[in-house]
């Protein structure tokens, strides 16, 4: 992907030169402006830096050169007057005659009383740069500093690419202009562990991240194609061409992504996601082309395959999932959001708990499988009120057992991975359980492995303060993730809920047998009960009763019931053990 040099290596070059000079020496200045020439050589850059001698203003801002080219006159002007910006002084600016063929002009920067930053860049093939003589270089009118904000506002100030307004025009404007079967595309891309670098390293680390990326990138632009940021670690790139070169485009990203950055003396290797949509292809227009390349970048963030273009079918899904988690929000704030109790029994006892599962009837479209709304929940940002629910309605019912049917039977209620990001999660157990009047001992927490070892400090650290209210907690989904033994030993947890996908099979499966013998013998040495869920026949009972399981909870023992259906099922049990 090879293209034309851009002008923000250099509008680096010229900043920091800039920035050095004006508290600088004449003896010191000298020194910077021949190093600044140097370097300028070595990148390919053309820079002369004139110090006509007359003093440096100390607040005096040097102008990217991707800033002036906005506000340029227009294609018979060749230099522009800038005043009244700075520190009250007068910023002049020259431009030499636009390169050939249409490519960026050649711009003279002046700052100050006296200094001159003259920076060169041009297409490929443009002569050296020679000092414009007076004939060549006319003023153009000045420019109000409202004219000049406005041309600001339209690219990045840390990378000086085009920002979004920026892109927005250009794409409005290509896409008017489109004939016949030209095309449109727009990719945007953004950085899979950018976070972590921000997070690790401090901001100033991510911003030199974000600068090497964008000196990496914009050079290998194709012709006619532009490279903008729209924010954070979100870029864009606008270009004519049809998905062919749009997949072109993105492969090349990849490509250029394979190279670490050396950043603060740490190479970091980064990837990107990238979503793909073309006009017309997918949008007829700006708006609708952006939110569809959008849509697809998080379906390639998500499923993790790097590149992704727009599908009208993920779209209708998109659309569907977006309505669905607005009548989720309604539906927990209306009620409709209940829960079914599935008992739990001791291998060689009676029943010892049960396992409180969230149910949704939908007023319209019926009842909506967990495995749909509990992701959506996530999703959408909707867990914790979720959560929330279940708690508040899983406490309460346990306190009405206890009062109403003289009933004691623990109850245990899932948690997600944001719920244990939330420092305020114990406290908001603990105002549960006293205004229920619960005890706590009565209330189970069930976190599963793989959220456990999302965050493993955080999540030893909110387990921790919940266990000290006096609640327990279990380990659900047990040997389905990658916990390690040293740091499940200092987990302050009670019980280990067996994965079923090994339970389910362990009778025709030696394998999984193994596998849930191990794990039995594991907790008990660490003190922990085990409990199997997706117990369903009665050999897979009898069997891990030989294993030495303590608890199971599956189809084998009782289906999922509502509170009153539980009750009487109770009843029964009292009068024939055996009834399931």
């Amino acid at each position: 992907m090879a293209g034309t040099r851009r002008p923000d290596t250099a509008g680096h070059l010229a900043d920091s030169i800039a920035g050095r000079l004006v508290h600088a020496s004449p003896r010191q200045r000298r020194a910077i402006i021949r190093d600044a020439r140097a370097a300028a050589a070595h990148d390919g850059a053309r820079v002369l830096i004139i110090d006509a001698g007359g003093g440096v203003a100390g607040r005096t801002r040097v102008v990217p050169p991707l800033l002036l080219a906005a506000v340029h006159g227009g294609p018979g002007d060749n230099g522009i007057a800038v005043r009244g910006w700075g520190n009250g002084g007068r910023v002049g600016v020259q431009a030499e005659t636009a390169a050939p063929g249409g490519g960026p002009p050649l711009w003279l920067l002046g700052g100050g009383a006296g200094l001159l930053v003259a920076l060169l860049l041009a297409a490929v093939g443009l002569p050296p740069l020679r000092r414009p003589s007076a004939p060549r270089v006319r003023r153009a009118d000045p420019v109000t500093p409202a004219a000049l904000e406005a041309a600001v506002a339209r690219y990045d100030p840390l990378t000086g690419l085009p920002n979004r307004m920026l892109l927005r025009e250009t794409a409005e404007a290509a896409i008017i202009r489109r004939r016949g079967d030209e095309r449109v595309a727009l990719l945007l891309f953004d950085l899979d562990e950018f976070k972590e670098v921000n997070d690790n390293l401090g901001h100033f680390s991510g911003d030199s991240l974000l600068r090497a990326l964008t000196a990496r990138l914009e050079p290998e632009m194709p012709h006619g194609a532009m490279l903008a940021r729209l924010g954070g670690d979100e870029f864009a790139i606008l270009a004519p061409v049809g998905l062919e070169g749009a997949a072109g485009i993105a492969a090349a990203i990849g490509r250029l992504l394979e190279r670490p950055f050396a950043i603060d003396g740490m190479m970091l290797q980064l990837d990107a996601s990238t979503g793909v949509a073309v006009c017309p292809d997918h949008a007829p227009d700006f708006e609708t082309l952006l939110k569809q390349a959008d849509t697809a970048m998080y379906v390639a963030k998500r499923s993790r395959t790097g590149v992704e273009v727009h599908d009208i079918r993920r779209e209708q899904q998109h659309t569907s999932r977006l309505a669905l988690a607005a009548d989720l929000r309604r539906g927990i704030d209306a009620g409709e959001l209940t829960l079914e109790y599935q008992p739990q029994s001791e291998l060689r006892g009676g029943i010892c708990g049960v396992e409180a599962l969230v149910r949704w009837e939908h007023p319209e479209r019926g009842r909506i499988p967990p495995d749909q709304f509990i992701p959506l929940a996530e999703r959408s940002g909707l867990i914790r009120l979720l959560t929330m629910s279940v708690l508040e309605q899983a406490v309460g019912q346990c306190k009405r057992w206890l009062d109403e049917d003289g009933i004691r039977l623990p109850v245990s209620v899932n948690l997600s991975t944001r719920d244990l990001i939330d420092a305020d999660l114990p406290s908001q157990i603990s105002r549960t359980i006293d205004r229920a009047g619960l005890d706590p001992s009565l209330l189970v927490v069930e976190i599963t492995e793989s959220v456990l070892m999302a965050d493993p400090t955080r999540s030893q650290e909110i387990v921790s303060r919940i266990g000290e209210l006096g609640v327990a907690a279990a380990i659900d989904d047990f040997g389905s993730g990658y916990s390690s033994l040293a740091y499940l030993k200092r987990l302050p947890v009670q019980a280990l809920k067996i994965d079923q996908t090994f339970v389910f099979n362990m009778t025709s499966d030696s394998q999984d047998m193994k596998i849930v013998q191990a794990i039995v013998d594991l907790a008990h040495n660490l003190g922990l009960r085990v409990i199997a869920e997706g117990v369903e026949t009665l050999e897979a009972w009898e069997r891990l009763g030989d294993l030495g399981c303590d608890e199971i909870q599956g189809f084998a023992l009782s289906r999922p019931r509502s509170s009153p259906d539980l009750v009487r099922w109770l009843r029964e049990r009292q009068h024939n053990p055996l009834a399931a």
